[in-house]
Parts: C-alpha cells; sequence; structure tokens
C-alpha cells in the first residue's frame, strides 16, 4: 500500500530515558516521578538493551506487595524486548509485534545504532494511521471504479452520437471533405430539408394511384381574321367611316327572288 511510512520515520524518539544499566533505583524513581508516561530504557556498556522500566511496572510491584525502597531494577524491569530495523514498513512492524507480542520495541539504523523506542502510544498512534489509510485507499479505488465506468459511458455516448453524424448526405458532394462548421451544417441540413418540405415541382395533376389519367386535348389552333375590310369599316382604303342611315329608315331592298342584297355595300339585310 502506498505512502506507509517506516517505523522509523515515526515519532520514536521522545518518550523514552536512556540510562545505564548500574543507574540507581532512586534515580530512576525520580525519572518517572517527573515524566509518569516516560519509559527508562537501561544498557549495558556495549549499548546492549537490557530491560525497560515503566511507572506502570513499578505500580504493578508494589501493589504485588513489595516495598518501593527495596525494589531493584531488575525487580520490575521488561526484557521481553523486540528490536527491528528502522526502514521497516509500519505495516510491516505492526504485524510483528502482534505476532509476538514483546514488553518493548526498540528501533534501531542500519549500522546497529539505537535510533529509538516504539511505545505503546506510537503503537495504537501507528494502527489508527494504516486504519485511516487503508479507508481512504478504499474510498479512492471505488471511486476510481466509479468514474471508470462513467468514462466508458461517455465513450459509448460519443461514439453514438459520432456515428450519426456519419450522415453528411445533406452536404453538397463537393464540399464534404472540406472542415465545415457546425453552422454551415445546420445551413446545408436546413436547406436539405426544406427541398423536401416543398415536394415535386407543380405539373398536370394526377389522379388517384392505378388510376390512368386522360392527357388534356391540345388546344386547337386558332384561325386568323380575313384581311379584307371588317364589318362596318370602310369599303376601300382611304374612304373613311361610311354613312349611318338615319334611325329607322332602312335602304334596304329585297329582291323577289330572295336573294342577299348589299346595301352600302356593308350590311347585308335578308328580306
Amino acid at each position: 500500500m502506498a505512502d506507509i511510512p517506516m517505523i522509523g520515520q515515526m515519532s520514536i524518539t521522545d518518550e523514552h530515558k536512556l540510562v545505564p544499566f548500574k543507574t540507581k533505583m532512586k534515580k530512576i524513581l525520580d525519572i518517572l516521578r517527573d515524566n509518569p508516561t516516560t519509559a527508562v530504557i537501561l544498557h549495558d556498556k556495549k549499548m546492549k538493551i537490557i530491560g525497560v522500566i515503566t511507572a506502570e511496572d513499578i505500580d504493578a510491584a508494589v501493589e504485588g506487595g513489595k516495598k518501593v525502597k527495596k525494589l531493584a531494577p531488575e525487580d520490575v524491569m521488561l526484557t521481553n524486548i523486540l528490536e527491528v530495523p528502522s526502514d521497516v514498513p509500519v505495516d510491516r512492524a505492526l504485524e510483528v509485534i502482534a505476532r509476538d507480542g514483546p514488553d518493548a520495541v526498540i528501533v534501531r539504523h542500519n549500522d546497529g545504532e539505537f535510533a529509538g523506542y516504539f511505545s505503546v502510544e506510537d503503537y495504537h498512534q501507528a494502527k489508527d494511521m494504516l486504519a485511516q489509510q487503508q479507508e481512504r485507499t478504499q474510498t479512492f479505488n471505488q471511486n476510481a471504479q466509479n468514474f471508470g465506468g462513467r468514462v466508458e459511458d461517455l465513450q459509448s455516448q460519443m461514439g453514438e452520437e459520432e456515428e450519426e453524424e456519419e450522415d453528411l448526405s445533406y452536404i453538397p458532394a463537393a464540399m464534404r471533405d472540406l472542415p465545415l462548421s457546425p453552422q454551415m451544417k445546420s445551413s446545408f441540413k436546413a436547406q436539405a430539408e426544406g427541398g423536401k418540405k416543398a415536394g415535386p415541382p407543380a405539373g398536370r395533376p394526377r389522379g388517384p394511384p392505378g388510376q390512368v389519367t386522360q392527357s388534356e386535348p391540345e388546344p386547337e389552333p386558332v384561325t386568323p381574321a380575313p384581311t379584307g375590310p371588317a364589318r362596318g369599316g370602310p369599303s376601300r382604303p382611304g374612304s373613311g367611316p361610311p354613312q349611318r342611315p338615319a334611325s329607322g329608315d332602312v335602304t334596304s331592298t329585297a329582291a323577289d327572288d330572295g336573294e342577299m342584297d348589299d346595301v352600302g355595300g356593308h350590311l347585308m339585310v335578308e328580306n
């Protein structure tokens, strides 16, 4: 798991007092009286850790019936000591501590020098830190999984939109390979849809499907009017308009054989 510190990066330089093994019990009691939460670590001349004494150990011995003034360091010190390198990850160190159950944990550098004391409080802080780290990791993995699902959905939607946009039949063939703007595409599409709605050009009406319609007859040619004198017009060019007879005076005669006579060369009157 990422971002897990080494045990040497924890606060292992406090909460302890390193003293020689031959230190008098009175001085050890003075140290614990001034700092009840500290631990007195006893070592020999070669800096080998002999034992650890805490205020709880003194109280346990007194409750067991021993006199404080008669106590010796070896009567109360803890000797089940676990030493770990400073470059061990905290989660691995906690596994070893939980497995071996030591009375105290001493941390050393790779060269063997004393690095610090991993106290009970440090142990609980490390456990809380790992629990929070695991919770953050689980949350991150869950968010990443959910985000991955959303990305797949978006990619699927984008793929569908791209497939729909591939239909460019409404764009003139000569311009389909050009980088057209969305506005130009919309304009071409609107023109194409407008042409479809307009329908075919107006022509001869068609009957219902299946019914044969008769073609309209072609119009007959108009015969031009005769070029002779028009009725009521002059009898010859330049002669002017004819003199109209007075109202009620009919100057016409009828032959006995019933033929039409030309009266004045303009009006034919039947007897």
